[in-house]
């Protein structure tokens, strides 16, 4: 994903009532881009965490029979939510949000907005191991 495309998303996603931040993984939990409203440290360990929570829910589908791919998983808290969602290969997008934040608004948002940039702009490439 370049810079133009990732900002031009969370922006976008900032405007929505109730957002508080975005940011955008790669699937190994490496932080891409964030908005403001967050600092470098808190969005990396976020990130990471998010990544986490992917992994856990592809592990269910796994288990469940569910045949086709991942596409968002969503957490709610009293006061807020966390909505994670793939948007390519290898990259995946979260929004946080106040608990007055419409859910499917969100949803339906996020998924617009990575279709709208499409898959091979937002996928992240390979990484070459160290010493390789």
């Amino acid at each position: 994903m370049t810079s133009d495309e990732d900002r031009w998303m969370l922006a976008e996603l900032m405007r929505i009532p109730g957002v508080r931040f975005c940011l955008v993984f790669a699937v190994d939990g490496i932080l891409m881009s964030k908005t403001a409203g967050i600092d470098t440290d808190s969005a990396q360990r976020i990130a990471a965490a998010c990544s986490g929570q992917l992994s856990l829910a592809i592990a269910v589908n796994k288990e469940v029979g569910f045949q086709g791919p991942f596409l968002q998983n969503f957490s709610r808290w009293s006061d807020g939510y966390v909505f994670v969602r793939r948007a390519a290969d290898k990259t995946s997008l979260a929004v946080v949000t106040s608990g007055t934040a419409d859910p499917s608004l969100i949803a339906h948002a996020m998924a617009e907005r990575i279709q709208r940039i499409g898959e091979p702009a937002l996928s992240t490439p390979g990484r070459t191991p160290a010493g390789a």
